[in-house]
């Protein structure tokens, strides 16, 4: 498999991700957000693709500028979808409060940082913004 189709795949899987999560509750806005992240991802690597298969110099540059814009959109889309994803529940589930799913244990597992920086700004807390 070349990579152009392997980019192409990609992006397909990014756009069925994001529709399947926006479908599932459309009025949440974490579900907004994340099929909005995922389609950014899915357009960017998409033009990623069609930049590198066109040869004409005039259509490159028009791609480039319209990939730029859409890369400028990643950022944007994840920190709104990072705002709204980690809203604490109003109850949480027992498998909460035992400590996470099986996949969640294993990612903490094998991504043992995330957690201990995770931890460590917790029991910091808003006092080490301070500078004085």
């Amino acid at each position: 498999m070349t990579p152009i189709v392997g980019l192409f795949l990609v992006a397909l899987i990014e756009i069925a991700l994001g529709i399947v999560v926006w479908m599932r509750n459309p009025r949440r806005s974490v579900n907004r957000w994340f099929a909005a992240f995922a389609t950014t991802l899915a357009v960017w690597g998409t033009l990623v693709g069609v930049r590198r298969s066109l040869e004409d110099p005039a259509v490159v540059l028009a791609v480039v500028r319209i990939l730029w814009a859409t890369a400028a959109l990643i950022p944007v889309t994840f920190a709104h979808f990072a705002v709204v994803f980690p809203r604490p529940a109003g109850r949480q589930s027992s498998r909460a409060r035992r400590g996470g799913s099986l996949p969640a244990r294993g990612a903490a597992a094998v991504f043992p940082g995330a957690a201990a920086a995770r931890s460590t700004a917790t029991a910091v807390g808003p006092r080490a913004a301070r500078l004085t």
